[in-house]
């Protein structure tokens, strides 16, 4: 997405605050910064793997908290492990594949 479909879809954000919070995500590896080389010069940003797991998990408790059911034990345990594996990096790759599938072909799982 472009910088401007960004400030235009995020309603009453500033300038600095949306520069900064790309910025941020972007250290945090949660969103890749594409530049080319163009006049005018064109930016696009979109999620990495990582973004794209943290969206599918908030995505799931979003949609639980929604229609007021009760979020499981096994809810709240993909969530912990989900933490602990972006907190230590191991086995990452793995579960990312896993929660990707598993969003991607519920029936599966």
């Amino acid at each position: 997405m472009r910088y401007g479909e960004l400030k235009r879809a995020i309603v009453g954000i500033t300038t600095k605050l949306l520069t900064q919070t790309l910025r941020e995500l972007e250290e945090d590896e949660l969103v890749s910064r594409k530049v080319y080389l163009e006049v005018p010069p064109k930016i696009e940003y979109s999620l990495t793997s990582t973004g794209v797991v943290l969206d599918i998990v908030t995505s799931v408790l979003t949609k639980k908290e929604q229609s007021q059911t009760t979020i499981s034990m096994s809810d709240v345990f993909v969530v912990i492990v989900i933490c602990l594996a972006l907190e230590s990096y191991v086995g990452w790759n793995h579960l990312k594949g896993t929660l990707i599938n598993q969003y991607q072909n519920p029936k599966a799982y």
